[in-house]
């Protein structure tokens, strides 16, 4: 059988809550990737899809710069945004639109200047690094 990289195989499990409030650490809590690219073991790129007004909590603020700072490897995470507020229509995560990126730590996370969808920002990142 043949699909389509990239889509969701199982749209139906996609409702389907996995309850992680039985495993904490103290005040740590499991955290989500929305997405994350692995190009080759070389350049990670880690987002977070966000409908508009939602909180970005400094625990996954801080999840996040872990991630990407604790890689030996060019990396960004990227928090982007929806304005989709029905649950049952689907976020093409292709279009929304960069909020704010972190690339490491002689960095903070950078909001950008003008309007950019979340495919042009990876495509810039994996440009620059000569992907």
């Amino acid at each position: 059988m043949s699909f389509e990289r990239g889509k969701i195989k199982h749209k139906g499990r996609r409702q389907q809550i996995i309850d992680w409030s039985g495993i904490r650490y103290n005040n740590i809590t499991c955290s989500d990737i929305d997405g994350g690219f692995d190009i080759r073991g070389n350049i990670f790129v880690f987002c977070d899809i966000k409908l508009e007004n939602a909180p970005f909590e400094n625990g996954e603020r801080w999840y996040y710069e872990a991630l990407v700072n604790n890689l030996k490897k060019p990396a960004i995470a990227i928090i982007a945004r929806h304005n989709i507020f029905n649950i049952s229509q689907e976020v093409p995560a292709h279009e929304c639109r960069v909020d704010q990126y972190y690339i490491g730590k002689s960095h903070d996370w950078i909001k950008p200047k003008n309007t950019i969808k979340l495919k042009e920002a990876i495509d810039i990142f994996l440009n620059k690094h000569n992907f």
